[in-house]
């Protein structure tokens, strides 16, 4: 009896894996984070524009919420050192645009992690914003 119980659940499942979306199975390392555009200095601190794009087809990801950003020298061999970001409201579709404070001239990484719809996991990834003296 138990044997023909195991059989059943496995088959249960086997149905439920295959008849799933596959969008939901997707894992973050099928996005990738990539600037679009060069940073640009602005008048309370730097200008950072990034795209969500499918690693596939490189085709951007719209409609994400941004959840958790951050800014820090990790690039440079300092991830200690941090330094506030905040997003902005989108000014371009499938652009998210963040409004970063570095304290000092280098390379920072700034990390985002998104929610997509349909996704079950956070998505998250950097990119290395160069600041110029």
């Amino acid at each position: 009896m138990s044997r023909f119980r195991n059989s059943a659940v496995m088959a249960a499942l086997a149905i439920l894996f295959l008849t799933s979306p596959l969008t939901s199975w997707a894992a973050s390392e099928d996005y990738r984070f990539e600037l679009a555009g060069q940073p640009e200095k602005t008048g309370a601190g730097t200008l950072v524009k990034v795209r969500l794009v499918t690693v596939a087809d490189e085709k951007p990801v719209g409609g994400i919420e941004i959840v958790e950003t951050r800014l820090d020298m990790g690039p440079d061999g300092m991830p200690t050192m941090t330094a506030p970001v905040n997003p902005l409201p989108a000014s371009e579709p499938d652009v998210y645009a963040f409004e970063a404070h570095p304290t000092m001239a280098g390379n920072w990484a700034l990390t985002v992690s998104a929610k997509i719809k349909g996704e079950a996991d956070l998505v998250s990834g950097a990119v290395t914003v160069t600041v110029a003296k």
